[in-house]
């Protein structure tokens, strides 16, 4: 699909939207929540549970987000994401509780699983949805019988493939205007930790590997000065993503291409339709 890209957002974020923040939105409607609504997940601080965090906030749904480390609080706190708790903390769970005062979690999101599962069908309220969108452990869900049956508790996979193909256009066109409209008014962070030459992509490989957390980092290149540059934008905890931007122009803006695979390409261009197979991946 080919975005138009106001000139309100830069192309380091344009080169991320259509990637783990499109996830994240696609989650948050899986997940069915209300304005107002408290939702809770753990592996909160990689690139989908900053983005989950950050858009849950936009629509008024409170979220609670589990760090493994107390350094994660600081970090997420440094995007203006509030509300995180460290399950390094012995009386983590407690903390959760506070955290509602007296609310009940309605759905939460379950990135680790093993017995970080069980931990977070406790905390659920009653008629709440877990939904599994990963596995760090690599270790089965551990889920306590009781729970699940004394609570009427639901219990989902998610994958964001299988959810955007079953998606109706309207719906896809919908989250991905509301994405954008919360990037231009800067409510969506999505920083990137360094920028590099494409002769320099050893370096920016090695810089992400020696990053802690979900660090990212973005080579770009000159294709030419009127055409455009290439992006690859590296996340820790996902494939690199690819994209090409083009340069702006005053009247037609930019354009962003996502063709749907991974590694995912895109263009970004202010040319006209006719002139858009000149820029990589635009083809």
């Amino acid at each position: 699909m080919v975005i138009p890209m106001p000139d309100a957002i830069d192309d380091e974020t344009a080169a991320q939207l259509i990637a783990m923040p499109l996830s994240a939105l696609m989650l948050l409607e899986f997940l069915q929540v209300r304005e107002g609504q408290w939702i809770l997940q753990n592996a909160a601080n990689g690139a989908v549970g900053k983005a989950l965090a950050m858009l849950s906030k936009a629509r008024g749904v409170h979220c609670v987000n589990l760090v493994r480390r107390d350094a994660g609080v600081a970090e997420m706190e440094a995007l203006g994401i509030d509300n995180t708790i460290s399950t390094a903390q012995s009386d983590w769970m407690a903390q959760v509780q506070t955290r509602l005062a007296g609310g009940s979690i309605a759905a939460a999101v379950d990135s680790v699983g093993g017995r970080a599962s069980s931990e977070l069908m406790t905390l659920l309220g009653d008629g709440g949805t877990l939904v599994s969108f990963g596995s760090m452990t690599g270790e089965p869900m551990q889920l306590n019988s009781g729970d699940v049956i004394f609570k009427q508790a639901t219990v989902k996979g998610f994958w964001g493939s299988k959810v955007s193909q079953a998606m109706a256009p309207d719906d896809k066109r919908r989250l991905v205007g509301e994405l954008l409209e919360l990037a231009a008014r800067g409510g969506l962070s999505l920083p990137v930790d360094g920028v590099f030459g494409l002769d320099e992509v050893a370096a920016a490989a090695a810089a992400s590997s020696n990053r802690a957390g979900t660090a990212r980092c973005c080579c770009a290149r000159e294709v030419e000065p009127t055409v455009g540059r290439l992006l690859l934008i590296w996340h820790r905890d996902s494939r690199p993503t690819v994209g090409s931007t083009g340069l702006r122009q005053p009247t037609n803006g930019r354009l962003y291409r996502d063709c749907g695979s991974r590694p995912a390409v895109g263009c970004t261009g202010s040319v006209a339709a006719d002139q858009r197979s000149a820029l990589p991946g635009c083809a």
